[in-house]
């Protein structure tokens, strides 16, 4: 009777761990932190796919670059020109089929001020 159950619990963790295996087939693995939106959603299958970088730099100071518009185009592949016209920026963003979109945007939330 002991063999019974030690058989059906090893069956067990054996389809367990095959589910948890075949879970991520075909998916490219991710260095997002595990608190991500990951695996099956209640929008369907799909992978998060970035990267993780560390910056050796004070907080105030990349915060002050990425407020700074104009700088999004150095690391964002898909924005091709920010500029800035008084309290208005245009975006020059890439689109498919070799188009661009331009986009007149206004920060109205400005936290801290």
């Amino acid at each position: 009777m002991v063999a019974l159950g030690v058989a059906a619990l090893a069956a067990g963790v054996a389809f367990v761990a095959i589910q948890v295996r075949n879970g991520r087939k075909g998916r490219p693995p991710d260095s997002a932190p595990g608190r991500t939106a990951k695996g099956r959603g209640q929008f369907g299958d799909y992978a998060v796919v970035g990267r993780t970088v560390t910056i050796n730099k004070p907080r105030a100071e990349l915060y002050a670059f990425w407020r700074d518009f104009r700088n999004l185009p150095r690391f964002m592949e898909n924005i091709e020109a920010v500029v800035l016209e008084g309290d208005r920026t245009t975006w020059t963003i890439s689109a498919p089929m070799g188009q661009s979109v331009t986009v007149e945007t206004k920060v109205v939330l400005k936290p801290g001020r």
